[in-house]
């Protein structure tokens, strides 16, 4: 009895539940350049990376889980303000998820939110961006986005953001 309860948790009723929806589900692999924004003192570049899931459950709209990985190799240097020591954004870890609306069929306009792991402390973050596919099966696109970081900055409770150019491509 164990060993069929075991069979239908784990092979017969998810195959069942996939096999009755509409969900067409995707990865994509994100290679970008980022440049930091603000603040002000810190107008340095660095490239990431990113791994997408997405879920398209309407026409218009999918839901997806981002996983990045930002490096800001010249912010290395651990700086000290009236006895606060500001965090070393030297990489940026951030889950996000988000939901992103497709009004025609080859541009995409998204909102996600989440953790950003700096190393040692977590913040939330959110990111808007706005994207392009360039062709009809969505396997190749180019997308803008800005990553605001919340109450990083100590000293004066500012926040860190930084525009990332990326070029996605589709993998499944």
């Amino acid at each position: 009895m164990k060993r069929i309860l075991i069979l239908f948790l784990f092979v017969a009723l998810p195959s069942f539940i996939l096999g009755q929806s509409n969900y067409v589900i995707s990865m994509l692999f994100k290679a970008k350049v980022n440049r930091c924004i603000y603040p002000a003192t810190e107008k340095v570049y660095g490239p990431g990376i990113g791994l997408e899931v997405n879920e398209r459950f309407n026409n218009n709209f999918q839901s997806f889980l981002t996983l990045n990985l930002d490096l800001f190799p010249q912010n290395d240097v651990r700086t000290i303000i009236n006895g606060k020591e500001l965090p070393n954004k030297k990489s940026i870890v951030s889950i996000f998820i988000g939901i992103s609306y497709h009004p025609i069929e080859k541009i995409w306009i998204s909102f996600e939110g989440g953790p950003s792991f700096i190393p040692s402390q977590t913040y939330f973050s959110i990111k808007p961006a706005i994207g392009y596919y360039f062709d009809k099966k969505k396997k190749y696109g180019i997308d803008l986005s800005l990553t605001n970081i919340f109450k990083l900055d100590v000293v004066n409770e500012g926040s860190y953001g930084y525009l990332s150019l990326g070029f996605n491509v589709r993998i499944f």
